[in-house]
C-alpha cells in the first residue's frame, strides 16, 4: 500500500507539472494574441485615417477644379455668344472693304479659339468626373478592407476567448490535482505513522 501511494504521488506530481506547464503556455499564448490584437487595431486605425484623409483631399481637389472649370466654361460660353453676335452684326454691316474683312477674320479666329477652349474644358471636366468616380471606388474599397480587418479582429477575439476558457479549465484541473496530491500525502503520512507505531509494538 505504501508503494502504491508513492507511485500515485509521483503520477500526481507529474500531472501537476504538466498542467503548470500548460498554464504557462496558455498564458503566453493569450498575451501574444492580445499584443497582436492591439497592434492590428493600432495599424488599422492609422491606415484608415491616412487613406480617408488622402481620399478626402483628392476628392475635394477634383471637385473644386470641376467647379472652377465649369465657371470658366460658362464665362467663355457667354463670351463666345457675345462674339458670335458681334460677328453676325459685322457680317450684316460688312462692306467690301479691307478693314471690315480683317475685322471679320479676327472675329472668326476668336470664335475658333473660344470653341477650342470650350472643347478643352469639356474634356477636362469629363476627365475630372472620371477621377471623382475612381475616388469613390477607392473609398468603397477602403470600407471593404476595413470591414474585412474588423472581421479578422472579431475572429481573433473569439479565438482568444476560447483560449481563456481553456486556461480556466486547466487551472481548475491543476488545483484539483494539487488537492489530490495533498490528500495522498496526508494519507501517506497517516499510514506511515500507523506503520511505525505497529512496528514499535
Amino acid at each position: 500500500q505504501h508503494d502504491q501511494l508513492q507511485s500515485s504521488n509521483e503520477d500526481l506530481l507529474a500531472r501537476v507539472e504538466t498542467l503548470q506547464h500548460n498554464v504557462k503556455l496558455l498564458e503566453g499564448q493569450i498575451l501574444e494574441t492580445q499584443k497582436a490584437k492591439a497592434k492590428a487595431e493600432k495599424e488599422l486605425e492609422v491606415e484608415k485615417f491616412l487613406k480617408e484623409q488622402k481620399i478626402k483631399v483628392e476628392h475635394s481637389g477634383a471637385l473644386q477644379e470641376v467647379e472652377e472649370l465649369q465657371m470658366q466654361l460658362q464665362k467663355e460660353k457667354k463670351q463666345l455668344q457675345k462674339t458670335m453676335q458681334e460677328l453676325e452684326l459685322a457680317r450684316k454691316d460688312a462692306q467690301k472693304s479691307t478693314v471690315m474683312d480683317m475685322e471679320i477674320a479676327d472675329y472668326e479666329r476668336l470664335v475658333k479659339e473660344l470653341n477650342q477652349k470650350i472643347t478643352d474644358k469639356d474634356n477636362r471636366i469629363e476627365d475630372l468626373e472620371q477621377e471623382t468616380e475612381i475616388q469613390k471606388q477607392k473609398q468603397q474599397t477602403l470600407q471593404e478592407e476595413i470591414k474585412s480587418l474588423q472581421l479578422t479582429m472579431q475572429q481573433d477575439e473569439e479565438r482568444n476567448a476560447k483560449i481563456k476558457q481553456l486556461l480556466v479549465k486547466t487551472k481548475k484541473e491543476l488545483a484539483e490535482s494539487k488537492q489530490a496530491e495533498n490528500d495522498h500525502l496526508m494519507l501517506q503520512a497517516s499510514l506511515k505513522g500507523e506503520l511505525e507505531a505497529s512496528q514499535q509494538q
